[in-house]
């Protein structure tokens, strides 16, 4: 929270004397164990000295020592105070007393733990300012910070005015969007605060209970956005003056609201820079004058009422654990005091305090108390009849114990603590908590091959989709697409029932256990860890096969193109196929440059014979080439269009043959990432299309990857309830469904215990996984629908993939909307002719375009089967539009 965190770091503050003289004090926070104060300032007298600022700590003497800065490097992981920092213009601290930085002329936001050592979390010096990097982590993001401020839950909140948006760097170090639209203006009240128009951001702060409130000073308001992300008018009508003191802040004149601050009981307080007063607006939605007599200056007030003092241009203000403001004043270098009068802390107390940990079964408190006294414990009364007595031990920064309790349900409960010095009670507060109840659910799917109901040795989790339905006592609200894991969280209250019912079983299996098909749990208030349930699966009696293929190009360079195919049999009966490569006569084939060695090759054709493919194998085979550029042609050029097909076969018999081609159209890269993720289809879809995601990641570290992680923040114009798993390369995959505070979608895929080996091994240790999910219907036109994936390597630096997006609509000017229709092109892609096939009288004419949406030919229809003569075409994207007296239809195909 910023500003103050006191209500959950242990403080214990002594009288400040703070009427100090400063070089242009800038911003200013409290924060600490003991009486400390920090401060943006320098020695120069400057607020804002590029390459050469402080920051200041001033302790209970008003001695003022620089903390961080002044340094001649960039410095991180170094001292702070060797650091270079440059126009710093925010600080906040967490709940363990780390202060961040707000450092932006460097474009970044920087952390000082409690050694001192400082370090960048978000922005990158090299990348420069700007707004990129949404749902990736922060430190490979573009941003523009000001002003800063922290949660008790350890997210990190600032401030973007020159993008006008809100962004949020969580405990994970994910970057997203939090409030704004990126346009300037007002609007969105009530809605989500992602859709709203703020103007001129000045400063945010964040509360106790999951809320943050805005500067936004150009609409003459403070906006407040909740826990649930909704945004609304929290004080100011849109207007500027001094009218509407004692009243409803909503309908109070604010005058270039810049500086925000909460406290712990909820109030919030608000500097009005024009006006020259500090206002607070209470819990019951009052506005009050605390400070300043709305005349600007330093000639009158100290050792007076706050509210006759005269204050400059008053921008930032603090508060302290008992209640004490501070403003900094621009102008005549003071920080003016207001001793406490309006903070009723009455979940805060003198000696400790409290962070809690919501979980689902209940609050985990860690207790702090910024002195340490032998025997002393803390007696926690939970408000459900139960109590714990917690020992106090010792730690670095004074005391700390910690406890957990289990709630019997969904509630508030008023929650007490004391503190003891032996038998003595010297202190004590009381919180309201309100718990959720949930329970962790883990689902495991396996080939049950002797219908024991038993993961037996040499059984393996299922390497096809399931799709399960989740009721809550009876009611459906969601569905599971997984592999071989999916871990879910249930709310409700106990005994509350939960059923897990399998409705699409792997193609051509049925459900051994439960012989019902359906897991029923009874949620149970339990401390422990997730429930693991299992659904066996057996071959069905029905025969056939289905042979899918699952091609990625994720290297396509100059020189070479390094390619990884994934080959499976859907159904139970072992089958032999062969495997087609057709690749651009722009690349050539090397012998001995495939893996396993090809049954077979030609100019522009690689294909393998595979043996007996089945369902049972626990993850799909994998193919592996490298082509090299044709000496012939010479080095490709960056930006050129490559394309790709593979054919699995034999299609008779083959009771699904949609999945036995697939086409890869890539652009030549100067360098390239193995860790990718593709879309297809790629460019202009409709809405409501299905969209084919691969994630293809790879070990470019030094040593063996033991575990990895892959979050996949879905955007906004998915629909999360469609998502669908296809398939992993990886035997051992577990998939959960996490949610944000902004409410986005966050696929976790999670691969314990891989062993990726390091990249010596390029190429021969690369894992893979693809999901399909559609896009919401009835989106606008032009839409950009962008997706990019963080891979986690052990306890590495998240690695980003690329950007994969597809566009709603936005067809080239002469390529007409898209139809669904029975029409069909054939074959695709196409070398020398192309077939198109519909009902009879359906179209009269067909035009054709190219990616630039040329048209490149034209005809009338007269039998509904027409062939095309396209040898004359260059290699590339095509659009045909087939019109009629219905309409007219778009279909795509590629020229090789």
């Amino acid at each position: 929270m910023k500003k103050i965190l006191s209500f959950l770091i242990a403080l214990v503050l002594l009288q400040i004397s703070c009427q100090v003289v400063l070089a242009q004090v800038g911003t200013i926070t409290t924060c600490g164990y003991g009486a400390t104060l920090r401060v943006v300032s320098n020695a120069s007298g400057q607020l804002f000295r590029p390459w050469g600022a402080y920051i200041d700590l001033l302790d209970s003497t008003g001695s003022s020592t620089p903390v961080a800065g002044g340094g001649s490097v960039y410095g991180d992981g170094g001292p702070a105070i060797s650091a270079l920092l440059n126009k710093p213009q925010d600080m906040a601290f967490d709940i363990y007393g780390n202060m961040y930085l707000s450092d932006s002329g460097d474009a970044v936001i920087r952390k000082v733990n409690t050694a001192g050592i400082i370090t960048t979390i978000a922005g990158n010096i090299s990348l420069g300012h700007g707004y990129t990097g949404d749902g990736g982590p922060a430190t490979a993001a573009k941003i523009h910070s000001e002003r800063i401020s922290t949660d008790g839950s350890g997210n990190i909140y600032f401030t973007d005015p020159v993008h006008n948006v809100i962004r949020k760097i969580d405990a994970a170090g994910i970057i997203t969007t939090v409030a704004g639209n990126g346009s300037a203006g007002f609007s969105g009240d009530g809605g989500p605060a992602t859709a709203a128009q703020i103007d001129h951001l000045t400063d945010i702060a964040a509360d106790m209970w999951g809320n943050f409130y805005i500067g936004d000073s150009a609409n003459y308001r403070v906006r407040k956005v909740n826990a649930a992300g909704i945004i609304s008018t929290f004080a100011g009508n849109g207007a500027a003056g001094a009218a509407g003191v004692g009243g409803p802040a909503t309908a109070a004149n604010l005058d270039y609201p810049s500086g925000l601050a909460t406290d712990a009981s909820g109030n919030v307080y608000i500097t009005e820079a024009n006006s020259a007063v500090v206002v607070m607006v209470d819990v019951t939605g009052t506005l009050y004058n605390v400070a300043g007599n709305y005349t600007t200056g330093f000639s009158t007030g100290d050792g007076g009422a706050a509210t006759a003092a005269t204050l400059q241009n008053p921008k930032d203000v603090t508060l302290d654990a008992s209640g004490n403001i501070y403003i900094p004043g621009t102008g005549f270098g003071r920080i003016r005091k207001v001793r406490g009068a309006y903070m009723v802390a009455t979940h805060v107390a003198d000696s400790f305090s409290l962070f809690v940990n919501k979980t689902c079964s209940g609050p985990q408190l860690n207790i702090f108390t910024p002195h340490y006294v032998a025997a002393s414990s803390v007696k926690t009364y939970f408000g459900d009849g139960t109590t714990a007595t917690t020992t106090i031990a010792a730690s670095s920064v004074g005391g700390n114990a910690s406890t957990s309790h289990v709630y019997p349900a969904t509630g508030t409960y008023t929650l007490k603590q004391v503190l003891y010095y032996g038998s003595i009670a010297v202190d004590s507060f009381s919180i309201s908590y309100t718990h959720i109840f949930c329970t962790e659910k883990s689902l495991e799917f396996f080939y049950d091959n002797n219908t024991n109901c038993n993961l037996d040795s040499g059984e393996n989790y299922i390497s096809h989709p399931v799709l399960v339905q989740v009721d809550s006592n009876g009611t459906t609200i969601d569905t599971i697409s997984s592999l071989g894991y999916f871990y879910y969280t249930a709310y409700g209250n106990p005994g509350d029932v939960y059923s897990y019912r399998m409705v699409a079983p792997p193609a051509g299996m049925h459900v051994t256990c439960p012989s019902s098909g359906v897991i029923y749990d009874t949620l149970v208030a339990s401390i422990y860890g997730p429930a693991i349930s299992q659904f066996g699966f057996a071959c069905s009696s029905s025969g056939g096969f289905d042979l899918a293929e699952y091609s990625i190009t994720p290297t396509t360079g100059m020189r070479d193109q390094i390619g990884g195919i994934y080959v499976s049999n859907i159904r139970c009966a072992p089958t032999t196929a062969t495997v087609k490569l057709n690749f651009s006569p722009k690349y050539e084939y090397h012998t001995g440059e495939a893996n396993p060695t090809p049954s077979a090759t030609t100019a522009t054709s690689i294909s393998w014979n595979i043996t007996t493919l089945t369902s049972l194998d626990a993850f799909p085979r994998r193919l592996q080439y490298q082509l090299w550029n044709n000496t012939s042609t010479g080095l490709l050029t960056v930006g050129d269009t490559v394309h790709t097909s593979v054919t699995i076969s034999p299609s008779a018999g083959d009771t699904d043959t949609s999945n036995n081609t697939e086409v890869v159209v890539d652009t030549v890269r100067a360098s390239c990432d193995p860790n990718e993720i593709t879309v297809s289809p790629a460019g202009h879809v409709t809405s409501g299309t299905e969209l084919t995601y691969t994630v293809h990641f790879e070990n470019t570290g030094t040593d063996t990857a033991y575990n990895i992680y892959v979050l996949d923040t879905l955007s906004g114009d998915l629909d999360p309830t469609t998502f669908r798993i296809v398939t992993s390369s990886v035997s051992e995959m577990h998939i959960s469904k996490l949610m944000d505070a902004a409410h986005h979608t966050i696929m976790k895929f999670d691969f314990p215990n891989i062993k990726l080996l390091d990249s010596s091994y390029h190429d021969l240790c690369t894992a893979m996984f693809i999901y399909k999910i559609k896009t919401k219907a009835g989106l606008p036109d032009c839409t950009h629908i962008i997706s990019r994936a963080g891979i986690y390597f052990d306890y590495n630096a998240v690695c980003m993939t690329n950007e994969a997006e597809s566009v709603i609509g936005c067809w080239p000017a002469s390529v007409a909307a898209v139809t669904q229709t029975n029409a069909e092109i054939s074959p695709n892609p196409a070398t020398n002719e192309l077939s198109i096939k519909m009902g009879n009288g359906l179209f009269s004419s067909y035009s054709i375009a190219n990616g630039m949406g040329i048209n490149v030919a034209s005809q009338s229809i007269i039998q509904p089967n027409t062939v095309v003569d396209i040898q004359h075409l260059p290699a590339g994207l095509y659009y045909v539009t087939l019109r009629g007296a219905n309409g007219s239809v778009v279909k795509k195909f590629i020229k090789m």
